[in-house]
């Protein structure tokens, strides 16, 4: 998985989220791609996701309990298998 932060292909992303919303279109290996923010994603979000093959997923995020909220604003990508072992001294 390439740096997405790097990555020129998302050079043309207004912001942090559809940089990574791009990434999950690009990387996921399932058909939907769950997309929560405070407003849609551009229509050209929705073009490049169907070209792929996908289809995202719009929640807003007043709808998500405070609790849910918590538990998905951090989210860990680990780089490879082999540190799965050491996931757990990192993870919490």
């Amino acid at each position: 998985m390439y740096d997405v932060w790097q990555d020129a292909d998302y050079e043309f992303a207004e912001s942090k989220s559809e940089r990574l919303l791009l990434a999950s279109l690009d990387y996921s290996i399932h058909r939907h791609v769950v997309y929560v923010a405070s407003r849609p994603p551009r229509s050209i979000f929705k073009t490049i996701a169907s070209r792929l093959g996908r289809t995202i997923i719009y929640i807003p995020i007043g709808q998500l309990s405070p609790v849910s909220l918590k538990k998905i604003r951090v989210v860990h990508v680990l780089d490879g298998y082999d540190k799965r072992q050491i996931a757990k001294d990192y993870l919490w």
